[in-house]
Order: C-alpha cells, then sequence, then structure tokens
C-alpha cells in the first residue's frame, strides 16, 4: 500500500479501505453463478469489515470460505478485522 504514501491522511484511509473492498468483490465474484447470486450483507466501520451470508452459504461454497481465511489472515496483518459468518 505504498501507492497511498502521498495521500493526505484521510485520503489514505478511505484508499486503503477500498482497495481492501475490490479485492473482497473480486474474491466473492470468482464463484458467482448467474443463477444462484450471492450477495453478502457488508458494514464497515472505521478498521471492522463484517460479512454476512445467507444460512449455509458458506458451506456450500467451501473454496470462497478458504480464501475468506486467507483474507481474514492477511487483512490482520494489515491492522484490519475481517469476520463473516
Amino acid at each position: 500500500m505504498e501507492l497511498l504514501d502521498d495521500f493526505s491522511t484521510d485520503n489514505k484511509h478511505m484508499g486503503k479501505r477500498l482497495i481492501i473492498l475490490l479485492r473482497l468483490a473480486v474474491l466473492l465474484s470468482r464463484s458467482r453463478h448467474t443463477d444462484n447470486t450471492e450477495i453478502p450483507h457488508l458494514k464497515v466501520h472505521k478498521k471492522n469489515i463484517n460479512l454476512s451470508f445467507s444460512e449455509n452459504w458458506l458451506d456450500d461454497h467451501p473454496l470462497t470460505q478458504s480464501d475468506l481465511q486467507n483474507e481474514q489472515a492477511c487483512l490482520d496483518k494489515a491492522g484490519y478485522k475481517l469476520e463473516y459468518r
């Protein structure tokens, strides 16, 4: 995220959040099917990101769940908290 070093503090925080949301969008769109598109509920507050899926959706999509676990670890190292259920 060194690309954001020249931005003001406010813009730097906004830029990081937008990058994170874009990463999550790409991760979730990988498993999309036109006949069964799941749109999770998203809530962002400061450095906390919460995704809520319909019941059993993550159980039915284990690769996406694994990707979310990996992303959760990466974001944790960057000082962000990703929660999903």
